[in-house]
């Protein structure tokens, strides 16, 4: 944190002017001065000369000075008024666009009038009391402070008032000022005088309260504010600490009434606020460390260090489409503007990209991250919309390039993958588990649209996309066409103009894109997702490098989600549309937080926990992790590879110490192929000394006791059944909403039952609901344990589970369990091989082994001798592998100390380049066609060593031929490659590293 020369001096407060010069002929431009290191002043005084800078902050000054300067080169080929006028039209609707789109009709005469009248009503009847008093919206107001229980109550209370009027209801006057009828209704507060004076007075009693071009907004928690205070640093404006996430409205209110204000001679007052509220805050403190107050960057390292200087996480992102865009598009000032466009081109290039590390941008598998983990549920789909919005914005800008644009679209494919229809698993969700999923998938298929529409991006395969996602009849039902033109986080409306964007699309009349279907491995997710036609399997772990699941417990946002990471396996496949509950995991209604789908894991019991309580019991235990959340262990083997439909999901499973010490491990894979998951589990040992440990096949909520259960054939219905199969006896099993399960070997036995079940909610509140479970239970301490299950999505007449009884060899086949998983498929001529352990094969396989833990799926293209016999006959073969590790530097210290040490030991690391060296039993050769590049193959003694470069746990593909000659091949005695052109491998002969 910012230190502060102490003692403090208080400064005098100078008279607030309407518009302050940006230059000042002592001391230059007064932003450029906040560059660097120097005296902090008043939080919201006045700028003050500084002593000469020594050599370091001088330069620190210059870079600063030329980023300003370059401003120009980065001025937009649009004009500024086209900037404006599209951005206003992105807000607002046009008598037009009720013909263009009846969801705009609609939405105008279903809910947005209604709002308009209550916001006329609740702006007219507000009391306006407190008018002079600067607000503070923080919990503690300093160590001085003398305020009562009662008196904090009261001035939360008036706070919460108080931001409702100049946050919700000034932009809904706003709105309801610009926005004309429709056929069906009329708008009196169309262009209405007494609409105007409200806005006016809002504006003007909001500034009596310091909401000025002063106000103090270091960080959205006030603990940056608290620790200032302390060091001395004096309030003379109001505290928006607590609220600077969610004051866009205010910005949009402004920004819409520009006109009338200028009228008035406002305008530039209220441009200040603006500015201040977006130049000076916090959360953007990334893009604005430049020009920003001290004050602002006050949580932030001092020098600010260069890596992460225009980086801003998932909450930045939305702040600053938010804030800042309306500043830039009303600032009058030629040398004001250039500055701001010159950080503006800066924010896309940084952040509209893919980077490395765990800082929150898009990472190389296009997953979205913040609080250093891929949060597909929240964060993420916002900010995806943010990116897209600006880019739409800036069409005709030089603001962007085309790496921005892939960037993105690999984003927006990537969500599109990891969601079925609209909800992704719980366990991408981070701590917001709970909420319908309306609102993320609303954000995303409005970033979509601004890629596909040609005033956007104007992408083909966005168009295509969009017409496979959006869903007219979903998103503008009656119940959810509110949802689509509101905002969140503080933008009460994200804008109308987006149903004339919509109708133009659909007026376009593009195919639509199939739906998903194959393999993805997400390694930054943890995570792998298999889809068929309208169903989507999703299978996530954790490491060293991504913790497992984030649960405040004093905050009772998701307290039961210890197992959510243990390998669970979550399969949506019903509902209407395809959802969550639909598939039968009704989380708040008497669901069993410790029988996740999929996981090995503790079985604890269900119970209120306070943070301080657990806190004391684990000190007293000896458990040495900090955090009781967001917890890493020291496995790197979590992740996979996918060849073409196929894939294989790997985890090395340690779990991490709860309410006591565990020890438990175990070795999971998840083998997608053809329409099944093949779910192998080995080594499974240890755990708590009072918790049984338990895997979990299923656990579907019954919508009625007379839905039933299938069980080997017998049809089970009611709320007592409970049924325990003895170690060894294979069992079939259909669930509720049709997907079916074979359980053909385990040394733990299984149990299945059917009752109502008591739980909790994240609230502590109790639920109940009538479910279906099938477990395993390893009981206290296994040791050894293993199973083998098959899943069947959406096999609702069980007809698969019958066939693949009939003939389970004929869908795999297990060769290997020990040091490895190793599978094979004859269906799909395919064999899966994940190495846990760097071990030999048996005889007649493929590959022999590998140089370190990888995992690797081999597929015949064409012939029918299967793999592993007579490679002097073979056929041509697809190969894919991964090396799971990203290969980070990892310090001891990230499993004791979470996330709070690890999210910036990892923040900006590079994924190491790993060459996986392959043995192969016979002579091949890569086909040059497609290749990857730095491949390398070596033939030496009858076995061929292949290399290949992996990184970020990402696939890669090989085809290879039989060798048409065994004799040793060098790059040298290849015909001389023409100029410009790269040879995709290399073929060179030397002795084999694993004689």
């Amino acid at each position: 944190m910012k230190g502060f020369p102490m003692p403090f001096r208080s400064l005098s407060r100078e008279p607030r002017q309407q518009d302050r010069p940006l230059w000042d002929g002592e001391v230059g431009w007064a932003t450029l001065t906040h560059c660097g290191p120097g005296p902090v002043p008043q939080a919201g005084g006045p700028s003050r000369p500084r002593p000469p800078l020594p050599r370091s902050r001088f330069c620190a000054f210059l870079a600063c000075l030329c980023l300003w300067l370059a401003g120009p080169l980065h001025a937009d080929s649009a004009s500024q008024d086209e900037l404006v006028a599209k951005y206003e039209s992105l807000l607002l609707v046009s008598p037009d666009d009720y013909q263009a789109s009846a969801a705009a009709k609609a939405a105008f005469e279903g809910s947005l009038f209604a709002r308009f009248r209550r916001a006329v009503r609740n702006a007219g009847s507000y009391s306006y009391e407190r008018r002079g008093e600067l607000a503070y919206f923080v919990s503690d107001l300093g160590p001085d402070s003398k305020e009562t229980d009662a008196e904090r109550r009261a001035r939360e209370a008036a706070n919460r008032e108080f931001h409702n009027l100049f946050n919700q209801l000034l932009p809904a006057l706003a709105l309801a000022y610009h926005t004309p009828r429709t056929s069906g209704r009329r708008n009196p507060y169309y262009q209405n005088a007494s609409v105007l004076q409200l806005c006016l007075a809002i504006l003007d009693y909001s500034y009596s309260r310091g909401l000025t071009e002063d106000a103090w907004l270091p960080d959205h928690a006030g603990n940056a504010s608290g620790d200032a205070l302390e060091q001395g640093l004096v309030r003379t404006a109001g505290d928006l600490s607590e609220i600077s996430l969610r004051l866009g409205g205010y910005v949009q209110g402004v920004f819409l009434m520009r006109e009338a204000l200028a009228e008035a001679g406002l305008l530039a007052k209220y441009r200040a606020v603006v500015r201040n509220l977006a130049v000076n805050h916090g959360t953007m403190y990334g893009a604005f460390f430049s020009v920003a107050r001290r004050e602002a960057g006050v949580s932030y390292p001092d020098p600010f260090p260069i890596e992460r200087q225009y980086h801003l996480n998932a909450d930045g992102v939305r702040l600053f489409a938010d804030y800042f865009w309306p500043y830039y598009l009303l600032i009058d000032d030629d040398l004001e503007r250039s500055g701001m466009a010159a950080i503006l081109s800066q924010v896309i290039e940084t952040n509209i990209a893919i980077k490395p590390g765990v800082y929150g941008t898009i990472k190389p598998d296009g997953t979205g991250f913040h609080h250093a983990t891929a949060y597909v549920g929240a964060y993420s789909p916002f900010a995806f919309e943010a990116f897209a919005r600006l880019l739409y914005l800036l069409k005709g800008t030089t603001f962007y390039n085309a790496e921005n644009v892939d960037a993105l679209k690999l984003a927006l494919e990537s969500y599109r993958v990891m969601v079925q229809r609209f909800d992704p698993s719980a366990a991408l969700r981070g701590r917001l588990i709970a909420g319908s999923g309306e609102g993320r998938s609303a954000a995303i298929s409005k970033a979509i649209a601004f890629m596909a529409h040609p005033d956007g991006m104007d992408d083909l395969e966005m168009k295509t996309r969009f017409e496979e996602f959006f869903d007219a009849g979903y998103f503008f039902s009656d119940e959810r066409q509110s949802h689509y033109y509101e905002g969140q986080r503080g933008l009460p409306f994200r804008g109308l103009g987006i149903y004339r964007l919509i109708a133009e699309l659909q007026a376009q009349g593009i195919a639509a894109a199939e739906p998903p279907s194959g393999t993805w491995i997400k390694p930054y997710a943890a995570a792998g997702f298999f889809r068929r036609g309208d169903w989507l399997v999703t299978a996530k772990g954790f490491s060293q490098y991504f913790w497992d699941y984030e649960g405040p417990l004093n905050a009772r946002q998701n307290n039961f989600g210890q197992n959510w990471a243990y390998g669970s396996l979550m399969v949506f496949n019903a509902g209407d549309p395809i959802s969550e509950k639909g598939s039968g995991h009704a989380l708040f209604s008497g669901w069993d937080w410790y029988h996740v789908p999929g996981t090995t894991a503790s079985h604890y019991p269900i119970e209120p926990r306070r943070e301080s309580v657990v806190r004391a019991s684990r000190k007293e235990q000896g458990i040495k992790q900090r955090d009781t959340h967001r917890n890493y262990n020291t496995k790197t083997f979590v992740g996979g590879v996918s060849l073409g439909d196929h894939g294989l999901f790997v985890q090395d499973l340690e779990a991490v110490p709860f309410t006591a010490p565990t020890d438990l491990r175990a070795r999971k894979s998840y083998f997608f192929v053809g329409d099944k998951v093949l779910a192998l589990g080995t080594h499974i040992q240890g755990g708590t000394q009072a918790d049984e440990t338990h895997t979990t096949l299923f656990q579907t909520f019954l919508e009625d006791a007379s839905f039933p259960t299938q069980v080997n054939g017998e049809q089970l219905t009611g709320l007592e059944s409970l049924i325990e199969h003895t170690t060894g006896t294979r069992v079939k099993m259909t669930d509720s909403v049709g997907n079916s399960y074979f359980l053909a070997a385990s040394t733990a036995p299984l149990v299945v039952s059917r009752s109502l079940q008591k739980s909790l909610t994240q609230d502590h509140e109790e639920t109940e609901g009538a479910y279906a479970q099938a477990y395993l239970n390893h009981g206290i301490k296994p040791d050894g344990d293993s199973y083998q299950y098959v899943v069947i999505p959406a096999d609702v007449d069980a007809a698969k589970l019958d066939e693949l009884a009939s003939d389970l060899s004929g869908f795999y086949q297990v060769l290997d369990m020990s040091g490895m998983h190793l599978v094979r498929f004859p269906q799909q001529n395919l064999t899966a091989y994940a190495f846990y352990e760097v071990v030999e094969t048996p005889a007649g396989e493929l590959i022999r082994t590998v140089s370190q833990s990888a995992a690797v799926i081999v597929q015949e293209l064409e012939g029918t001798s299967p793999l592993g016999q007579a490679v002097a006959q073979a056929a041509p073969l697809r190969l894919a592998a991964s090396v799971p590790d990203i290969g980070w530097t990892f310090e001891n210290d990230i499993v004791s100390r979470g996330l709070g040490y690890a999210s910036k030991h990892f923040a900006f690391q590079v994924a190491k380049e790993h060459t996986l060296t392959l043995s192969l039993r016979g002579t091949w050769c890569p086909d040059e066609a497609g290749a990857p590049l730095g491949i390398e193959s070596v033939h030496s003694s009858g076995e061929t060593l292949l290399d290949l470069r992996c990184r970020d746990g990402m696939s890669t593909e090989v085809v290879l031929q039989p060798c048409a000659t065994a004799d040793p091949v060098t790059q040298q005695e290849q015909a001389t490659p023409q100029p410009g052109l790269r040879r995709p491998f290399e073929i060179r002969a030397q002795d084999s590293p694993f004689e």
